[in-house]
């Protein structure tokens, strides 16, 4: 999560860049096992764009091609149809109690998804911990709105003030069991959404801002993934997440429960004056796309090597692929936020946006997470 008011922090010296063009290059060195190196070309396509200065924060696809999008918006979570015609809309799926932020969200069972939210205090980036919930939104009635369900509150004893990026553990002993980001502390929180149990179950430096950060935020995106990445095509389940403050991206292979098996993997680094959002990740290789604020994709492969996919963007915040197609969706901040750290008024929303391949190259599709 990379909110306007801390990156007034962190992003005030940089050049506002100029708005996304309609066709962006890029060298791809190497993506996905059935990709030649080749130069790629990528259509954006502005599907949505808030009129006011909403900060659209995550992001998620559900089965019938809806985008939810979670927002700072007063604890709102939107939904939009991107085919609808002549063109898409934003529509509230859900409004959280007690709430003036939404971050990460993760889907637990067919149309069913966990959100995080809570009382944020924006300048100090803080949640309120005694607001700080996770809440489940259940769309299987076929109603655009969702039910709204309190499903676990923070235990004070943790001390947790920022929950970021969540995850789900499909498996089929830890069914509604989802992994949160705490960016603060560098430690991933478990949460059972069936018992409402909360619990630490990995701590690493690596996870932490470090010592002097500039922002307050480390561990931030977060996923879960099979990847076939050894020599005898084994499935691994790793924890792919991104480090704002120490500008990287690494991995942790874990068990089903959610705990460390090996040391955190540092897989690839931004420059200082890149700081990486939440992330998705192709399973079946691990190639990932981060989205970078100030304005750009970026991929990572497995083995480290990375390529500027998209640039131009207004603070890209997260991204999905859909699984049924070769596009990738983005959500971003919008304008309005860098206009506010540069001391101006206006600016766009946040938008969403879709990014498509070109001229026969293609984005690698998820492969859905599967029990067992």
């Amino acid at each position: 999560m990379m909110s306007h008011p801390k990156l007034a922090h962190v992003l005030a010296g940089l050049l506002a860049s100029p708005f996304l063009s309609c066709l962006v290059t890029a060298t791809i060195a190497v993506t996905c096992s059935n990709l030649l190196p080749r130069e790629l070309q990528y259509s954006v396509t502005r599907l949505f764009e808030f009129p006011d200065t909403t900060f659209v924060e995550n992001i998620a696809i559900r089965r019938n091609g809806h985008i939810l999008m979670t927002t700072f918006d007063r604890g709102r979570v939107y939904s939009i149809d991107p085919s609808e015609q002549p063109s898409p809309q934003a529509r509230l799926a859900a409004a959280l109690p007690d709430a003036n932020a939404v971050t990460g969200i993760a889907e637990i069972s067919p149309d069913v998804f966990i959100v995080i939210g809570g009382e944020l205090n924006q300048r100090a980036m803080r949640f309120d911990p005694q607001s700080l919930r996770a809440f489940r939104l259940d769309f299987t009635s076929g109603e655009l709105a969702a039910v709204v369900k309190t499903v676990a509150r923070m235990p004070e004893e943790l001390g947790i003030t920022m929950l970021n990026g969540v995850t789900a553990v499909i498996t089929s002993e830890n069914r509604g069991v989802v992994l949160a980001a705490d960016s603060e502390k560098g430690r991933i929180v478990l949460i059972d959404t069936s018992t409402g149990a909360v619990e630490v179950v990995i701590q690493d430096d690596m996870l932490g801002p470090g010592a002097g950060a500039w922002i307050p935020l480390g561990v931030n995106g977060i996923r879960v993934s099979r990847s076939s990445t050894d020599s005898a095509h084994n499935d691994t389940t790793y924890l792919y997440f991104t480090n704002s403050a120490r500008h990287m991206i690494g991995r942790i292979s874990i068990d089903t429960g959610g705990h460390m098996l090996g040391a955190v993997e540092h897989l690839a680094s931004t420059s200082h004056h890149q700081f990486p959002d939440d992330l998705a990740v192709e399973g079946e290789t691990g190639m990932s796309y981060l989205a970078i604020h100030p304005d750009l994709i970026l991929g990572v492969t497995s083995d480290g090597m990375q390529e500027i996919l998209v640039q131009g963007l207004f603070e890209p915040s997260s991204i999905a692929l859909d699984p049924l197609t070769s596009n990738m969706y983005v959500v971003t901040g919008g304008s309005a936020a860098r206009e506010r750290m540069q001391g101006r008024n206006g600016g766009t929303g946040g938008q969403l946006l879709l990014i498509t391949p070109v001229g026969g190259g293609h984005i690698c599709s998820a492969r859905p997470l599967t029990s067992g």
